[in-house]
């Protein structure tokens, strides 16, 4: 429980910076560590690569996913194992053609000020909750948009 109290002093001082400063991929980077530690992260310029394994539930299967980010873009998230599937017939819900995660809808929602780790990760836990749902009941209950055609979420309207 001591690094949950460091990283809540560390959040406090993140908080701290102007919201108008988009936070670098080093301090993502350093947060993403702290919250998964079992996870790989590897920066490549502006560029930042995280792979590690989420359990959305006690009951859900472990995922294996993939968050690609670049500084001043949007983060997106890959599940990379076991690889999502869809019914017969069926195509996967809010999911980019690329195969990333629809995971909010605007900017407003997510910016370079926000923690990857307090923000995107979580919200592809709750995605991995419809997912499993919708594979159990063929019903998507995660709201959202259509995206048919779109290729990110620059795309969007």
């Amino acid at each position: 429980m001591r690094w949950v109290r460091s990283f809540r002093s560390i959040v406090f001082m993140v908080n701290k910076f102007p919201k108008s400063k988009e936070l670098t991929v080093a301090v993502q980077k350093f947060f993403l560590s702290q919250v998964f530690p079992g996870s790989f992260c590897k920066i490549y310029g502006r560029d930042l690569f995280w792979r590690g394994q989420i359990t959305p539930s006690p009951l859900s299967a472990t995922y294996e996913v993939v968050v690609k980010y670049q500084e001043k873009g949007s983060p997106r998230v890959f599940v990379e194992n076991p690889k999502l599937v869809a019914p017969e017939g069926k195509k996967l819900p809010h999911i980019y053609q690329e195969g990333n995660l629809c995971l909010y809808y605007s900017r407003d929602e997510w910016n370079g000020n926000k923690l990857i780790a307090e923000t995107i990760l979580p919200w592809a836990l709750e995605w991995l909750i419809h997912y499993e749902i919708w594979r159990a009941t063929g019903e998507w209950h995660g709201g959202g948009i259509s995206l048919v055609g779109q290729k990110s979420m620059d795309d969007l309207p």
